[in-house]
């Protein structure tokens, strides 16, 4: 069992008093949410497939990535091209400095999955196979064992304070440059999106 928690406040706040109410377009039909509102000079990026910029936490020491696909543009695609080994810091290299009017949606979500198939796909066979050997970590070592299941429960909550989130994966084994003049952007979240969680340093 491991398990994994997060929780930052924003380098700057968003402020309630400026979050509106509007309409996130998801892709199974337009809901009601609540946009919060702030201007900040970042980093922008923009090519053929996405936008992205990014928000800190306190101190610098993380930062959310928000990657927001252009209209008719598949999600797939962008995952694809910012997978791609190297893509995501080239990608950054091509940015530029601007100041940056955020629309954000607040937003909570929960994820349940079951791993063992992405497991397999990725070349762990043998852990799932008869040819397993956990008996260095079982009370009953002469028993062969097999993983059975590993599954992964996340949730986060991203509001005018900051984010939390936690997450948690079990593993079930089984007996078997500056511009002169500073562009602005807006740049509205009102659509899906991806975005990420990192470590400043690395």
């Amino acid at each position: 069992l491991n398990a994994l928690y997060f929780k930052a406040r924003w380098e700057n706040e968003f402020s309630e008093g400026q979050t509106t109410s509007g309409t996130f377009h998801a892709d199974s039909g337009d809901t009601p949410a609540h946009f919060m509102h702030s201007t900040q000079i970042r980093s922008f990026v923009q090519n053929e497939l996405f936008a992205c910029t990014s928000l800190p936490y306190v101190r610098n020491a993380y930062y959310m990535y928000f990657v927001l696909p252009h209209e008719g543009v598949a999600m797939d695609d962008v995952v694809r091209a910012i997978a791609a080994p190297g893509a995501w810091n080239t990608c950054w290299k091509e940015g530029e400095v601007a100041e940056v009017n955020f629309s954000v949606p607040r937003f909570e979500i929960e994820n349940r999955f079951e791993l063992k198939e992405a497991l397999r796909a990725l070349g762990m066979e043998q852990a799932f196979s008869p040819e397993a050997d956990f008996s260095a970590l079982l009370s009953v070592p002469d028993k062969p064992s097999i993983i059975s299941s590993v599954l992964q429960a996340s949730s986060l909550k991203v509001n005018e304070e900051g984010s939390e989130g936690a997450s948690v994966t079990a593993i079930l084994i089984s007996t078997a440059n500056l511009p002169g003049e500073m562009k602005q952007i807006n740049f509205t979240l009102d659509r899906p999106f991806l975005f990420l969680i990192t470590e400043g340093d690395t």
